[in-house]
């Protein structure tokens, strides 16, 4: 099996069960360890059965829980191909799990949309800072973008979505981001229905067009703690403007 990673399974397959969430376990940490490198084709179910003294069900079950995780390709469709390790499907894993664990708790919008508060006015404080020329580049170029004539509401929200991503990632804060990202999937749904059913999209869009300019004026300008100031009252003013909590 070649440089693959010695996982130390033996101990821990005699003593615990079921073995399938061991051998995913183990697998799990020497991805994110990067002992099992991003696009590293996984061995043959015989192979990796042999090597951990597994019955090949064991390993299939395994694979199909990392799959599950997005950390392993497959799983969506039928394929010869062995298995991958690969990074693209960790965050709608991450954010379905999100979304569950949220709406089993019954945890209120409102403190959803507090948390995005929080965390794109530190973003935006530290991207003021930092005022990385190319990202601002970009902002600028979404934000005249939205002021186009003739942009549809779907196009305008997307559009929206992206200038705020873009802020979030002249922050310099991966974390940020990455958290930004789940978050935005676990809301995404209720923006969808509720932009569905503006009574007024011209005046809505008007206003955000209002709100964009002045928030990427602030950070531009290096107005961090204005730039969260003013995000904080705009965000809020947004939820409120397309009646979110309905």
């Amino acid at each position: 099996m070649g440089d693959f990673p010695d996982l130390g399974l033996a101990a821990e397959l005699a003593t615990r069960a079921p073995l399938c969430t061991t051998v995913a376990d183990r697998l799990r940490e020497a991805i994110l360890a990067g002992e099992l490198a991003l696009d590293t084709e996984l061995p043959s179910e015989n192979a990796l059965a042999e090597r951990l003294g597994v019955s090949r069900p064991t390993v299939r079950e395994a694979v199909r829980m990392l799959q599950a995780q997005g950390l392993v390709t497959g799983g969506q469709s039928v394929s010869t191909r062995r298995p991958r390790v690969t990074a693209a499907g960790a965050l709608p894993s991450a954010s379905a799990a999100m979304e569950a664990l949220l709406r089993l708790h019954r945890v209120p919008l409102a403190d959803l949309v507090q948390l995005r508060v929080m965390l794109e006015g530190d973003a935006f404080v530290e991207a003021a800072r930092r005022r990385d020329p190319e990202l601002l580049a970009t902002a600028r170029e979404q934000l005249d973008h939205l002021h186009r004539r003739g942009v549809g509401l779907s196009e305008f929200g997307q559009v929206l979505l992206s200038m705020h991503r873009t802020l979030v990632e002249a922050s310099g804060n991966a974390a940020y981001l990455l958290v930004f990202d789940a978050l935005h999937e676990t809301i995404k749904h209720f923006l969808s229905r509720a932009l569905a059913q503006l009574d007024d999209p011209t005046a809505f869009i008007r206003q955000a067009r209002e709100d964009h300019t002045v928030l990427l004026e602030l950070i531009e300008a290096g107005e961090g703690e204005r730039a969260r100031a003013e995000l904080a009252t705009r965000l809020r003013g947004f939820y409120e403007r397309i009646d979110l909590g309905s």
